[in-house]
């Protein structure tokens, strides 16, 4: 992904390159063979798989357990794969065995013992049943970009950890990028109060033949994307109202829709707008937070200009390996849990959706 970072005081434009780049260097990728390659299944259906397939090989991850009937992964349409991933990054060296599996379930039940940790990258209705199978069999837990039809879903889903040998993360891609670190820490450092507005943009293309992706969302965007965006403005600052219509948002958001957020302490402006878009050819995110003294900090996925610190492409196996490398030191002992990868912060997000829908 592409994108430009700039802030702004007055007429003067100035890089925030030194920033950024410490920022980046709390975020850089660690390879695992130092400490033995972190053994990872993969229970989901479909295309997300592939890009965790990425992040795993790319970062030397060993994938010991996968479960999907995504032809890219393999020609045909085999829905239980186990794979021994060789030295060299990028490349399934050998495919040692296969075991056809009539859901994630079974495969839960197969890796238990061999694998360190499992990841669930389910569709949105499938996360609390596919954690609880996890918390059950005492298996370390990632789940991807969760959401939950009510409070007592999402708060579920950590209680049955609580009582488990495994623990859990709860990813959010978006608050690992360093753009977004700096962003907080910027939101932060100025005060909440100081904030005159914030905008927010998440877009996903429009498709009319990906049958896949009309079907999850009935023509909307991804409600999984919109935890995101509700995570950044959670990281700032408290909820008071939202504002969606009437809309339920695990069945996606229309064309258009704007989300309007209130914040406590805040008499600023805030508001988040996603949707799909035929004007975008891929996933797309942006956001403008403007100062009251003047200033502004803003990141564009798409556009770069003259007077913003352009910021270097990454690849899905730098993004998700980057949150999954965390995730595996903090399974096993060698850090607290992670502050963005945190199931409370996801369960505040999770609260607001059920609130409103």
């Amino acid at each position: 992904m592409e994108g430009s970072l700039f802030v702004s005081s007055g007429c003067k434009c100035f890089s925030f390159a030194k920033e950024l780049e410490f920022v980046m260097s709390k975020f850089s990728i660690r390879s695992a063979a130092s400490q033995g390659a972190f053994r990872w299944a993969i229970a989901r259906y479909g295309k997300v798989a592939v890009a965790h397939t990425e992040a795993i090989i790319t970062n030397r991850m060993d994938l010991v357990g996968f479960s999907s009937s995504h032809r890219q992964v393999r020609e045909g349409n085999a829905t239980g794969i186990t794979f021994n991933i060789g030295p060299t990054p990028g490349r399934l060296l050998d495919v040692t065995g296969m075991v056809v599996k009539k859901d994630p379930y079974n495969l839960i039940r197969e890796v238990q013992n061999t694998a360190d940790g499992i990841i669930i990258a389910a569709l949105t209705d499938e996360h609390l049943r596919l954690a609880k199978a996890a918390a059950a069999a005492d298996m370390h837990c990632f789940v991807e970009k969760p959401i939950a039809g009510s409070v007592a879903e999402g708060q579920e889903m950590i209680d049955d950890f609580g009582k488990s040998k495994g623990k859990l993360v709860v990813g959010q891609v978006l608050p690992s990028f360093p753009e977004f670190e700096l962003l907080r820490a910027t939101i932060l450092s100025q005060g909440i109060d100081q904030v005159e507005s914030l905008k927010m943009k998440r877009f996903v293309p429009w498709n009319e033949t990906d049958d896949e992706a009309t079907n999850r969302v009935k023509g909307g965007a991804a409600p999984d994307l919109l935890v995101h965006d509700l995570h950044l403005i959670a990281s700032v600052g408290k909820y008071l109202a939202v504002e969606l219509l009437g809309i339920d948002l695990r069945y996606g958001l229309p064309q258009g829709l704007k989300l309007k957020v209130s914040l406590d302490g805040a008499a600023g402006k805030f508001e988040v707008e996603g949707g799909a878009s035929r004007a975008y050819s891929g996933f797309h995110h942006s956001y403008d937070v403007r100062f009251r003294d003047g200033t502004f900090l803003a990141f564009d996925g798409e556009k770069v200009t003259g007077c913003e610190h352009e910021i270097a492409p990454r690849t899905v196996g730098e993004i998700f390996g980057n949150e999954l490398q965390i995730a595996a030191e903090y399974f096993r002992g060698q850090r607290a849990h992670p502050s963005f990868l945190c199931p409370t912060m996801a369960l505040t997000a999770l609260q607001i959706l059920s609130d409103v829908a």
